[in-house]
């Protein structure tokens, strides 16, 4: 089984830190880090961008902790007797990413 390219897995964590910023967006640090159970200074690398400290894992959590379900879909790539395998692609597509959440402990 190939193993995934570094860009590829980076490219995953920008698509998913997309829409958790998003839902973000008006909290302050604090409260931010109190919605995605984590601590201030990962609300500050995740806002900037710097993902390498959080994992595809690390980043769906955060997506349930804000009110949102996380699909996974296998579908088959195109692919023609003859040709070599194509490697798959991930894609994460944004939905729901409207409503904001709320501080609930």
């Amino acid at each position: 089984m190939p193993r995934r390219s570094l860009p590829q897995i980076l490219q995953l964590k920008h698509d998913l830190a997309a829409p958790i910023v998003r839902l973000l967006a008006g909290w302050d640090q604090a409260c931010a880090a109190k919605l995605i159970r984590d601590e201030q200074p990962r609300v500050s690398e995740l806002r900037r961008g710097q993902l390498h400290r959080l994992s595809v894992m690390r980043l769906m959590t955060f997506v349930t902790q804000l009110g949102h379900d996380v699909e996974i879909r296998l579908t088959p790539t195109s692919w023609h007797f003859g040709e070599p395998k194509p490697v798959g692609r991930f894609r994460v597509v944004d939905d729901a990413c409207d409503p904001r959440p709320t501080l609930l402990d």
